[in-house]
């Protein structure tokens, strides 16, 4: 009989305090659906990799041309970028944890460093990028902490198929290698309940560019399709004996207290693999283009877009270089 007591007066509490944490409404609170939704987020920043990458180390010019001329071809600076987060999969959270911040419009920033330089004898040149940020969108709602922090690593090379001479352009392929990692964290009311969800991918890429310079003004147009080998993890769980006194916690027991808590987690394990995957695409085509101004003779400064043909997620660059 005791125990009975026990057992009905954590009914009582989760009723009344932790399902209130949780969502608004005690009947629509559904742990799969935190599941659910961590599970499409995870998928969510997966596909926008790809598109965060695109924007890195996006130089106007198809090609810079030989190191070894004269003046030597090289340069290098910083980027601002923007990349569109699908949030369906998080407001699916939110909704079950009871909070009503719009998510629907979330992009996804980067700071990048990149250096360029052009080949040596074989006309190439080669672009290397980096960048981490930690907690760019903290903020804090209802008590609620949501905070995410991801990073990449990446190198290119393009070839010229056709120099810019006169009135020809610059037409050049390219290829490249990038990695990018990522997670994003939910804490409610000091670790009564978390979530987190992460993701890592590796990203192949073919580019075609076409670019020409008119005086100080380089448009430039391309297309890029990607290749991506991919990990997920999420993990949920929540504490309901974080908002009880020591009294009623004693009241309640180990056994009581065990009724209050809940975790569940899921790790993909192993990569993917760069096998093509219908049911949930790891590629995509991607058109891009923009334009590049130099000014002060050695700097230029260049603004790209992008749109993601499969995924429908749009993305952009502005970037300050000096060059030579």
């Amino acid at each position: 009989m005791k125990f009975t007591k026990k057992i009905l007066f954590v009914l009582l509490l989760v009723s009344t305090s932790i399902f209130l944490v949780f969502a608004e409404d005690p009947a629509t609170f559904n742990t799969e659906n935190i599941s659910t939704g961590l599970d499409d987020f995870t998928f969510s920043l997966i596909k926008t990799a790809p598109s965060t990458v695109s924007h890195q180390n996006m130089w106007a010019s198809g090609y810079i041309g030989q190191l070894l001329d004269l003046p030597p071809h090289l340069g290098g600076g910083v980027s601002f970028g923007m990349a569109q987060l699908k949030t369906e999969g998080l407001a699916t959270v939110f909704k079950e944890m009871g909070l009503t911040y719009d998510v629907k419009n979330l992009f996804l920033p980067t700071l990048t460093f990149d250096a360029r330089i052009g080949g040596l004898l074989i006309p190439f040149d080669l672009g290397v990028h980096g960048m981490m940020i930690k907690n760019p969108l903290e903020f804090n709602i209802q008590e609620t902490v949501f905070s995410i922090d991801y990073g990449t690593v990446g190198a290119d090379v393009r070839i010229p198929l056709i120099k810019e001479e006169g009135a020809l352009p610059n037409l050049s392929i390219g290829a490249g290698y990038a990695y990018s990692k990522g997670n994003a964290g939910i804490n409610v009311k000091e670790g009564t309940a978390c979530v987190s969800a992460g993701y890592e991918s590796q990203i192949l890429q073919a580019t075609v560019q076409l670019s020409k310079k008119i005086l100080i003004v380089e448009p430039f147009v391309g297309l890029r399709g990607t290749l991506s080998s991919n990990k997920r993890n999420w993990s949920w769980n929540y504490d309901g004996t974080k908002v009880l006194d020591a009294k009623a916690l004693e009241s309640l027991g180990e056994e009581g207290q065990a009724l209050l808590k809940e975790t569940k987690t899921f790790d993909s394990g192993d990569w993917s693999g760069f096998a093509f995957n219908k049911e949930d695409p790891n590629y995509t085509a991607q058109i891009f283009a923009g334009i590049g101004i130099d000014f002060l003779f050695i700097a230029q400064g260049t603004l790209n877009v992008s749109y993601d043909l499969v995924n429908q997620i749009w993305a952009g660059g502005l970037s300050l270089r000096v060059k030579f």
